[in-house]
């Protein structure tokens, strides 16, 4: 307590740097809640305010981060809220400072958790202010800001929600959420905040939720749903989404309108779908059929054969998923084409067979689905259904999988026959909510969230669904309860609902976020002693279940392939070649642009269909060996990879065109519009095709990777593990190729924002130091040896310094892979790494470079007959092709008996770049060639928390003694991935040169 009181006592010092150091004592005392209360009465608002607003940043920072551990506890931050110190606060988050910013995020996320003062941030525009950042490029401030920004729409925590939730939309949120979900390559971490802003608008207000389906945003997320790479709780919480908007009649037509209804039921058919998956799905599908034109466009054998299929595996029923399916076959059943169809298949026998099934509720609406199945089906139906010559789902020849029905247009006017009162519609009518199951504890429990640590903060879990019958209108949990209900609604002409069989539960994360130090680390059990009997696994047996499950695989593989070729084909029929092949005069679109949006997709659709008759080929036995051939023969084609990283690397540029021109050109917006709802494309929209090819590669590592854990013969297991690491390893280099035209276009707009930093880059580095600093040589050399690298924030380096004295050429190593292929293909010749890097040029300067691999047992050939001098455009300027952007971030210098400093770090292949905030712009500090560099990591003083660091040495041949700066941050995963970076980069350079000296001395001998 004195140290305490000493310490407060301390912070009126006209000395910045001793109050850095008292703030920095209280941040570590502020890790015990006992003391949250006594800091803030010592302290005071005053003197807080004070704080605030000093002309130091670093001060502006350290009082931020304190205050946000002291609004942990529920008094602190109902004082705060209630004091003079929110316009200041709100002050921060407008700094250009990203520390300052962050801090200020964490204190305002605790503030937002106090449901019954946070209506107090209103009046302050806060709620706009945290929009605003929707505009921001920097995603972790985006995901910050998402969780107050979610507190402020939640109804639980925040009284005033509706108007909040007005004022969101007023600002055109939902579209700045599309342009984030829709631009650069935006994380899930990101992805799932930004979903998360959905779904607490899709909850409430049925005005707000028409508001959100006509907004574009669903565009975006109907594609989570069919991506194989989109993670099982992002495809979860967009169901969720669909299923709180099927709530309300008019959302309907909007959701059909952007093409949901095809993923939805393939989530439901596919075979590697989960369960909880599939029943959130044909929970979705049960409500959106009380809409007329979405029973006729689900006039599918491919539904009704899944409903079928799932019926009959009674190892994956549950309550839950029983009663979606009979809801949904009931409420299909009112369409009689759709009940003629079902009739014809096992659903009626299958449903038969479950009729005694134990839950009261299930047992209901299985016999309300028997019942409008067996109900006749009227004469005038079974005539045209007696004209229609193809009942398959597909025009393909084999007619093995399904589209939807292409024997009639999906808003034809079939009239059904009345059905008994028991047939009518059923709907989910209760909304899914995320709920506030963790409340203020006032007696300072062991609630510990890390405040610097935000990721914890953002998994936002859904629960199974449930129903209930007692309202027929959506609403949701007290704050009290820790669990929310989906209740039926009954339609108009349906007296009948939907009874409770499961419960939804969505955890909202709401407790107040603290430094990693206050979060217990739970004690591992010790490893269980391994003997070597028990190292040996078990010889797999081989069984019918297994055997049932391959053929199901490969069957998808085909179908889903089938139904791949088929799109392709559509678009191309019915989106592209009016423009090209009969075009209006004047145009609809000139047609550079649709080159542009099109891209190579007619090149791309004749290499799958020739992959589709090898399929076709194969054997009815369904064989591995087959099936493995025939990728193998696929990806030996070589035009494959080509043609698939041209579409690929032209996808973005291609979608920003689509939105673009149907924003501004009428015509355009008319021509999309009449191709979605004609007969071939049922309602699919034009995103949904040009994302396909970009999505199909994953899927098949999904279908293989399901596969292989199914197979049994060593033989047969080999084959698809190769076809498989083959798979992975050209969808890493797809990846790749986009990543680094990510990774050029951040270095142009780096070199907007560093003063000074062309110019070093152009013409390579100097020996002299920035702006006084101590210097580095560069070894005679800025030439870089060129290679891959991987965009975790931490790099596969490649770059290595040239050391023979002359400027400007880069030796550059490619890749060629070739798996017994004539070209195209990616080979495997035993590690030899070799890079091949292709410049792609488009109209705004961003270079797409193809990367391959190649393994030989670790040794790196570089060819000195491969010495080219490669540039790069970018912004006009040229940089080396050698030299390419590794990491940057905002890092603070320590230094002894002064305050700190911000420094901006910017780490290049070849060079770490020191940069110094002067105004709006960076100018440079110190620039250090990695040869030169040193990194040493510091131990973590006792007693002091939140405040990691690491030391950077370096010094030149003019330099009598070794310069260095201690450089810490307040995050632990980050110091040590700037630490990892840092050393991985310098490791491979000093190797590379070393290399390179050897190779010199042994030429001249």
């Amino acid at each position: 307590m004195e140290k305490i009181r000493n310490t407060v006592e301390r912070l009126s010092s006209i000395d910045v740097s001793i109050q850095e150091n008292c703030l920095r004592i209280l941040i570590n005392i502020s890790t015990d809640d006992q003391y949250h209360k006594i800091i803030l009465d010592l302290v005071g608002i005053k003197k807080f305010k004070e704080l605030l607003q000093s002309h130091n940043e670093v001060i502006q920072m350290l009082s931020t981060w304190l205050l946000s551990h002291l609004s942990f506890r529920f008094e602190n931050s109902e004082v705060i809220l209630k004091s003079d110190l929110i316009p200041v606060i709100k002050k921060l988050l407008l700094s250009e400072n990203e520390d300052i910013v962050e801090k200020a995020l964490w204190l305002m996320r605790n503030l937002t958790i106090n449901g019954n003062h946070s209506h107090l941030l209103i009046e302050y525009g806060i709620v706009d202010s945290l929009v605003d950042f929707l505009d921001k490029s920097n995603y972790h401030l985006i995901i910050l800001a998402s969780e107050p920004l979610r507190n402020l729409l939640h109804k639980d925590t925040c009284g005033e929600y509706l108007d909040n939730q007005k004022v969101f939309c007023h600002k055109k949120s939902t579209d700045k959420i599309k342009k984030l979900l829709t631009s650069g390559y935006p994380t899930n971490q990101l992805i799932m905040s930004l979903i998360t802003l959905i779904h607490v608008l899709s909850i409430y207000h049925p005005l707000i939720r028409r508001i959100v389906a006509v907004s574009g945003v669903l565009n975006q997320l109907i594609s989570y749903l069919s991506s194989p790479s989109a993670p099982l709780e992002i495809k979860k919480k967009v169901i969720i989404i669909l299923i709180n908007l099927s709530l309300t009649e008019e959302t309907e037509r909007a959701i059909l309108s952007v093409g949901a209804i095809m993923p939805l039921v393939d989530i439901v058919v596919s075979i590697s779908s989960s369960v909880e998956l599939k029943s959130l799905c044909v929970s979705c599908l049960a409500n959106l059929t009380s809409n007329p034109d979405i029973r006729r466009v689900l006039r599918s054998n491919y539904l009704i054969d899944g409903l079928s299929e799932l019926l009959k595996e009674k190892s994956s029923h549950t309550s839950q998923l029983l009663e979606s399916i009979s809801l949904l076959i009931a409420n299909l059943c009112i369409d009689e084409i759709c009940r003629f169809k079902i009739s014809q298949s096992d659903c009626d026998r299958a449903l038969s067979e479950l009729i005694d099934y134990p839950h009261l509720q299930v047992r209901e609406r299985i016999t309300n689905a028997l019942e409008n199945i067996r109900v006749p089906i009227s004469f005038e139906t079974l005539n045209e259904l007696a004209d229609i010559e193809d009942m398959s789902d597909l025009e393909d020849p084999s007619g093995s999988l399904s589209g939807f029905s292409s024997s009639s247009s999906p808003f034809g006017g079939f009239s059904s026959s009345p059905l008994n009162q028991k047939g009518s519609i059923l709907r989910i009518s209760r909304s899914i909510s995320p709920v506030n199951n963790l409340l203020f504890n006032n007696n300072n429990n062991n609630n510990n969230i890390s405040n610097s640590n935000s990721n914890s903060s953002n998994n936002l879990m859904a629960s199974p669904t449930s129903f209930s019958p007692k309202s027929p209108t959506p609403i949701t949990q007290s704050p009290s309860n820790s669990n929310t209900q989906l209740q039926q609604q009954s339609l108009p002409q349906s007296p009948l609902s939907l009874q409770s069989s499961q419960q939804q539960q969505q955890s909202l994360p709401q407790s107040p976020i603290r430094s990693p130090e206050q979060s217990q680390q739970q004690l591992q059990p010790p490893s269980e002693i391994l003997t070597i009997n028990s190292m040996i696994p078990p010889p797999m047996q081989d069984d019918p279940n297994k055997i049932f499950r391959r053929g199901r695989i490969i069957k998808e593989i085909i179908d889903t392939e089938q139904a791949y070729v088929h799109a392709l084909s559509v678009c191309i029929r019915v989106y592209y070649n009016p423009l090209v092949v009969s075009p209006t005069v004047p145009p609809i679109l000139p047609l550079d642009l649709v080159e542009v949006i099109y891209s190579n997709i007619d090149k791309v659709f004749r290499i799958n269909c020739e992959f589709l008759k090898k399929l076709r080929g194969m054997s009815d036995k369904k064989d591995v060996l087959e099936l493995a051939q025939a990728l193998q023969w696929y990806w030996d084609q070589p035009s494959t990879i080509p043609e698939y990283r041209t579409y690929i690397n032209g996808f973005n540029r291609a979608m920003d065109t689509v939105h673009e021109n149907r924003a501004k050109l009428p015509k355009f917006k008319e021509f999309l519009e009449k191709c979605q709802f004609s007969e071939q494309c049922k309602s699919e929209t034009i995103d949904s095709y040009l994302i396909r090819p970009v999505q199909r590669i994953p899927r098949y590592i999904l279908l293989l990777s399901d596969l292989l854990v199914h197979t049994v013969d060593m033989l047969e297991r080999n084959a698809i593990e190769e076809v498989l690491r083959r798979t992975k390893l050209i969808t890493d280099q797809l990846n790749e190729s986009k990543r680094k035209a990510e990774n050029l276009a951040k270095t142009v707009l780096l070199q907007e924002k560093v003063v000074g930093l062309t110019e070093i880059l152009i013409s390579g580095y100097s020996n002299k130091d920035i702006n006084g600093g101590g210097g580095g040589s560069n070894h005679g050399s800025s030439n870089s040896l060129l290679s891959n690298s991987k965009d975790n924030n931490t790099s596969t380096y490649g770059s290595a310094s040239n050391g023979n004295g002359s400027g400007g050429s880069s030796l550059t190593s490619s890749t060629n892979s070739n798996y017994g292929s004539s070209g195209g293909g990616v080979s495997n010749n035993n590690n030899n790494h070799y890079h091949n890097h292709n410049n792609n040029h488009n109209n705004h300067h961003s270079i797409s470079l193809t990367t391959g691999l190649n393994n030989n047992n670790g040794n790196v050939n570089n060819n000195n007959n491969n010495i080219n001098n490669n540039f790069l455009l970018n912004s006009n300027n040229l940089i080396p092709a050698s030299r390419y952007l590794v990491k940057d971030g905002l890092m603070m210098e320590s230094r002894q008996k002064k305050v700190s400093k911000y420094r901006y770090l910017i780490l290049f292949s070849d060079i770490l770049f020191i940069t110094k905030q002067k105004k709006n712009k960076y100018t440079l500090f110190k620039t250090v060639p990695l040869i030169d560099l040193k990194i040493l990591e510091m131990p973590q003083p006792q007693n002091e928390t939140g405040f990691y660091s690491f030391q950077i040495l370096w010094s030149g041949h003019n330099d009598k003694k070794e310069n260095g700066m201690v450089i810490y941050t307040s995050n632990l995963e980050e110091k040590e991935e700037w630490v990892k970076t840092l050393k991985d980069a310098c490791n491979f350079i000093k190797k590379s040169h070393l290399t390179n000296i050897m190779r010199t001395h042994l030429t001249i001998n």
